[in-house]
C-alpha cells in the first residue's frame, strides 16, 4: 500500500490558519504507517491534534508579527524625506530634477526662514536700486522676488511663460518687485545667453530680451544660443544699437558681470541649481505651481506690514 500525500496548506491569513489545521484530518497518511485506523490510539489521536494546534498557534503568531513590522517598513521612506518636491531645477551640470510623487500633501506656501545667518543672506540681496535695468517694479515695494535663472533652463522656461505673467498685477499694483540675477548653470551657451540679458540691458531692454527668449523658448528641451542668434533675438525685439550689443555681448567687462553673478550666488547661496527665488525671507527652489508663489508673497506681505 503506497504512502498518501501529506496535503500542504499555505493560509493566507490567521483565521485560515487556524480553520486549515482544524478542519485537516489528523495527519491523513499517518494511519498507512502506524496501523489500520480503527486500531489507532486515543492518546496518539489526542497527541497529534495538540501537534496540529502548536503548529497553528506558531503560523499565527509569524505572520501577526510580519503584519505588524510591514506598515513601519512602508513608513520609512517617506518620513526621511518629507519634504514637498518642486516641480523641477536643472542642476549645475545639465541634469534636470524632476518631481518625484511623495505620498504627503505640498505646502501652499514657503514659510519664513528662522535662521538669523540665513536670514541676514536673504535680506541682503535685493538692490532696490532706481532705474535698474533689471528688476520690474517700485523700488520700495514691501515684496521683492529675486530670480536666479538660466535662459537654457526648461524649469525657468515654464516659470517665465505661466507664472510670471500672473505676477505682474502685484507688480502693477505695488505690493512687489521682481529683480533678475544671472545663473548660468548649463555651460557656455549659458553664459552666453547670460551675456546677452546684460547687452540688452545696457540699452534698457532687458525685459523685453527675457521676454522674447523665455517666449519663444520649448519649455520641455534645452535651447541651443549662438551669437547670431542672440543678435537675431536683439534686432527681433528692436534694440535700436545692435553694433553695440554685438560688441558688448561678448566682451570682457560683460563676461566678468555674469561670472560675478554666479559666483555671488554660489557663495553667498550655496545655489547651483535654477530656477532658484528669493522671497524676502524665504527661499523657493524650483518652478513650483503659481499658486504655490502667490501664497508665498500673501504671506511675506503679511509679514512685511506686521
Amino acid at each position: 500500500m503506497s504512502k498518501p500525500e501529506k496535503p500542504v496548506t499555505r493560509p493566507a491569513d490567521e483565521q485560515e490558519a487556524v480553520m486549515a489545521w482544524e478542519d485537516k484530518p489528523a495527519f491523513a497518511g499517518s494511519a498507512a504507517v502506524a496501523a489500520p485506523a480503527k486500531s489507532s490510539s486515543p492518546l496518539i489521536a489526542a497527541l497529534l491534534t495538540v501537534i496540529a494546534l502548536l503548529l497553528a498557534v506558531v503560523i499565527y503568531l509569524v505572520m501577526a508579527q510580519g503584519r505588524a513590522e510591514a506598515p513601519a517598513g512602508a513608513q520609512a521612506g517617506p518620513t526621511a524625506g518629507a519634504q514637498a518636491q518642486p516641480g523641477g531645477q536643472e542642476a549645475q551640470g545639465g541634469e534636470g530634477q524632476q518631481a518625484q510623487a511623495q505620498p504627503q500633501e505640498m505646502p501652499s506656501f514657503a514659510p519664513s526662514l528662522t535662521d538669523p545667518k540665513a536670514l541676514e543672506a536673504l535680506r541682503g540681496e535685493p538692490r532696490r536700486q532706481e532705474g535698474d535695468p533689471f528688476a520690474l517694479g517700485k523700488v520700495d515695494a514691501p515684496v521683492v522676488l529675486i530670480e536666479y535663472a538660466d535662459f537654457a533652463c526648461p524649469f525657468c522656461t515654464r516659470w517665465a511663460q505661466n507664472t510670471k505673467p500672473e505676477l505682474m498685477r502685484l507688480v502693477e499694483d505695488g505690493t512687489l518687485r521682481i529683480e533678475w540675477r544671472n545663473l548660468p548653470v548649463l555651460g557656455p551657451e549659458s553664459q552666453l545667453a547670460a551675456q546677452g540679458a546684460v547687452a540688452a540691458g545696457n540699452q534698457g531692454m532687458f525685459w523685453e530680451f527675457y521676454d522674447h527668449l523665455f517666449g519663444t523658448a520649448d519649455p520641455n528641451s534645452h535651447p541651443s544660443y549662438s551669437v547670431e542668434s542672440l543678435v537675431a533675438a536683439a534686432t527681433a525685439i528692436g534694440i535700436p544699437d545692435i553694433a553695440k550689443f554685438t560688441a558688448d555681448l561678448t566682451s570682457q567687462a560683460t563676461v566678468d558681470a555674469v561670472q560675478a553673478e554666479l559666483q555671488h550666488a554660489n557663495q553667498a547661496l550655496g545655489a547651483a541649481s535654477t530656477p532658484l527665488f528669493v522671497i524676502n525671507d524665504t527661499a523657493v527652489a524650483g518652478a513650483y505651481p503659481t499658486e504655490f508663489f502667490l501664497e508665498t508673497i500673501r504671506y511675506q506681505l503679511l509679514a512685511a506690514q506686521q
